[in-house]
């Protein structure tokens, strides 16, 4: 999805004067809004707002139409709407349909006292304009892997934490207190913490789509995130292990050798977020 939008930034003019000059060879017809589907296959969906910002027709799509949202307030979407003063039309930036769940743009032409919405689905509008190539059936299995990983991720998430907790009540309620188990509860904890945060990225950029106002720098920030818990968590294991050699005389693992490799994963994320946002 993220091609999608980046496609539509880099020939935003040339789309928006193929919908506009398309449109203007068209003769709208506000009681009968089904005649667009005609002229625009990318379109997924057409109503009508009045001058109070109330909807006065139904959501209008190929084959339904949906009339229980007649009377909704629609002002919130007037908020960043500039009508061409020559055209009186006006087209959004892209965003996620609450209606359909599609990354769309919309186009707004004032008629008279109404404002005709038209919703366009932006990947079927960008392959109509082969400006991409898209293979439907490979871009769901694609959607359906990633929600799989991330919820089975989650999944994994949660038992980690499920883990911490009841290691650390049975310390605590039944068993002799020991800090070792302290140790494997942050530890479960710090790990469930970084792999949650892995999968919600994952849903939200590839499943969910939940914004693209920083998608620029969505994957630094969850390489940095993860890599942050995990020093985290191996800097927890070191200074267990310290603990340990100094109590029991643990000498299985060099702590030493473990806290100079935490040392140079430090060094290399802080060189990355240096790289990156130097970048940017």
């Amino acid at each position: 999805m993220n091609e999608l939008v980046s496609t539509y930034i880099q020939n935003k003019q040339q789309i928006n004067q193929f919908l506009t000059t398309t449109l203007e060879n068209t003769y709208i017809n506000t009681k009968d809004l089904k005649t667009y589907f005609k002229f625009f296959p990318s379109l997924e969906l057409s109503y009508i707002v009045d001058q109070s910002f109330k909807q006065i027709s139904g959501n209008i799509f190929k084959s339904k139409v949906d009339k229980s949202v007649i009377g909704e307030d629609r002002e919130y979407l007037f908020s960043k709407v500039i009508l061409d003063n020559d055209k009186n039309i006006h087209i959004t930036e892209p965003y996620i349909s609450s209606a359909t769940g599609t990354t769309c743009i919309t186009m707004i032409v004032k008629e008279n006292n109404t404002y005709v919405f038209l919703d366009f689905d932006l990947g079927k509008l960008l392959e109509r304009l082969l400006l991409i190539e898209k293979h439907h059936t490979f871009s769901k299995i694609t959607k359906y892997t990633y929600g799989f990983i991330g919820f089975s991720m989650g999944l994994v998430a949660f038992s980690l934490l499920g883990y911490a907790v009841l290691i650390f009540v049975q310390t605590m309620l039944i068993s002799v207190f020991e800090l070792d188990i302290v140790f494997k509860s942050v530890i479960a904890l710090t790990l469930s913490l970084a792999i949650f945060d892995l999968a919600k990225t994952i849903l939200e950029q590839e499943v969910f789509f939940k914004s693209y106002g920083t998608e620029d720098k969505a994957d630094s920030k969850v390489l940095v995130k993860f890599l942050t818990s995990i020093i985290i968590a191996l800097s927890i294991e070191s200074l267990m292990i310290v603990f340990k050699l100094a109590i029991h005389k643990y000498d299985q693992i060099d702590p030493f050798s473990l806290i100079l490799g935490i040392s140079c994963l430090i060094i290399s994320l802080a060189v990355f977020y240096f790289v990156t946002t130097k970048a940017k």
